[in-house]
C-alpha cells in the first residue's frame, strides 16, 4: 500500500503541472496506449500487477480490461 501511496503523489505532482485541459487529454492518450500494448489476458496482469483499481473502476472503466474482453 505505501508504494501505491508513494506513486500516486509522485504523479499527483508531476501532473499537477498541467493545465486541467492538458491532463484530460493525457488520461486520453495514456489509455489508448495501455489498451494499444495489452494483447492477452497475460499482458493484463503485467501491466496491472501495481494498479489503484479503485481509481480505474470510474466512469470510462480500465482501458486494459477493456483490450482485453472486448
Amino acid at each position: 500500500m505505501q508504494v501505491l501511496a508513494r506513486r500516486q503523489a509522485a504523479a499527483e505532482e508531476l501532473v499537477g503541472l498541467l493545465h486541467p485541459s492538458e491532463i484530460t487529454e493525457l488520461e486520453r492518450l495514456a489509455a489508448r496506449l495501455l489498451a494499444a500494448i495489452t494483447t492477452d489476458r497475460r499482458s493484463a496482469r503485467r501491466l496491472c500487477r501495481l494498479c489503484d483499481e479503485p481509481l480505474c473502476a470510474g466512469e470510462q472503466g480500465c482501458p486494459v480490461d477493456h483490450a482485453v474482453e472486448g
